[in-house]
């Protein structure tokens, strides 16, 4: 999935500020992926542009079965280029993390650690951690401003409201 400004609905002005409307363009993997190695914002382009893909309003057709990559091969090309020149706008890392507690015995025969028990936990390479390390590091410098202001309690009718933390 993508995230965008809705193309529909425009941003409204309440007396709590201005709530901007978000929606939601369901994507196919190797449309994410290029998405992660480029920028979401030109995949979206990309989108608009091939009606069956979401066209102008980026509705998504769940029963869609082909990439737009598919579709129109000249995309790819494009999505390189943008690559080339732009690199990737993302500066964020995922993971997925799993473990499992070893010293103890599983609590009964459907516990899913009864499997992996007498397995040996499997240990990253020394490149991998220091690959790991080396971009984690250059992420956390890049985004070394805040994303969101700080939260100041809000005076109403003479009231401070603090938000809980």
């Amino acid at each position: 999935m993508l995230l965008t400004e809705d193309p529909q609905m425009h941003p409204v002005q309440t007396p709590f500020g201005v709530v901007t409307f978000l929606q939601i363009v369901g994507v196919c993997t190797e449309e994410l992926h290029a998405a992660q190695q480029w920028n979401g914002q030109g995949i979206l382009e990309l989108l608009r542009t091939v009606p069956v893909a979401g066209g102008p309003w980026l509705i998504t057709d769940m029963r869609r079965g082909e990439t737009i990559f598919e579709i129109d091969p000249h995309l790819q090309e494009r999505v390189d280029k943008g690559i080339e020149t732009d690199g990737s706008n993302l500066s964020g890392v995922s993971a997925k993390c799993a473990w499992d507690d070893l010293s103890r015995p599983p609590e009964d025969d459907e516990d899913s650690r009864s499997i992996c028990v007498a397995a040996q936990p499997r240990r990253l390479s020394g490149k991998d951690t220091e690959q790991i390390r080396e971009t984690l590091r250059r992420g956390l410098e890049i985004n070394s401003k805040p994303v969101l202001p700080p939260i100041n309690p809000q005076r109403q009718n003479g009231l401070t409201h603090d938000r809980a933390p």
